[in-house]
């Protein structure tokens, strides 16, 4: 026995929306795990800054050039960090409801005195537009994440472009130095 077109139409916008809903918290969980490994990189590309910058003595930064470069690194490292923690900030995702209270809410229905079919339309309909309210409302938090984080990523590696300029030229500086005495 199939069903009604109409049934199956809904049943798969049910299905669709309920996958859909998985995908988006997923997604959430993926770039919140970016986002701490570029943590990870902005922490220790500005150490590695820091270290250049500070180092005593004869420092490698000699040039006039090396030592704004490395503060427009530094600089861009603390706006990658600042929206790196903005992308990590804990958001509101809705979620689904918990089995309890589905089940209490149904059978409130079936106390109220609807007809087994009347109550599961009345839970079918509203499965479907909460998985709808959901996924509009998880989307939005992760468009945000992905801006956030499609930024953090393009100053990290300008940074890191720079960091690892200095580092080159300081290698080539100290072997030229062991090479001419």
């Amino acid at each position: 026995m199939s069903m009604d077109p109409v049934s199956e139409l809904f049943k798969w916008r049910l299905e669709s929306a309920q996958k859909y809903d998985d995908s988006e918290r997923s997604l959430g969980d993926v770039m919140d795990v970016k986002a701490s490994v570029a943590l990870v990189a902005v922490t220790f590309l500005a150490g590695v800054s820091a270290q250049l910058i500070t180092m005593p003595g004869l420092s490698p930064l000699r040039s006039e050039i090396q030592l704004p470069v490395q503060l427009i690194a530094l600089l861009l490292l603390s706006v990658a960090g600042s929206l790196i923690i903005a992308e990590l900030w804990p958001s509101d995702y809705k979620t689904l409801s918990t089995p309890k209270a589905d089940a209490d809410w149904i059978e409130r229905l079936n106390t109220a005195g609807d007809n087994s079919a009347t109550v599961l339309d009345t839970v079918l309909k509203y499965k479907l537009s909460s998985a709808t309210e959901r996924v509009e409302h998880n989307k939005k938090i992760n468009d945000r994440k992905s801006v956030l984080l499609a930024w953090a990523f393009k100053l990290l590696a300008v940074a890191l472009t720079l960091v690892l300029g200095n580092l080159l030229w300081l290698a080539v500086n100290l072997f030229w130095r062991v090479l001419t005495s």
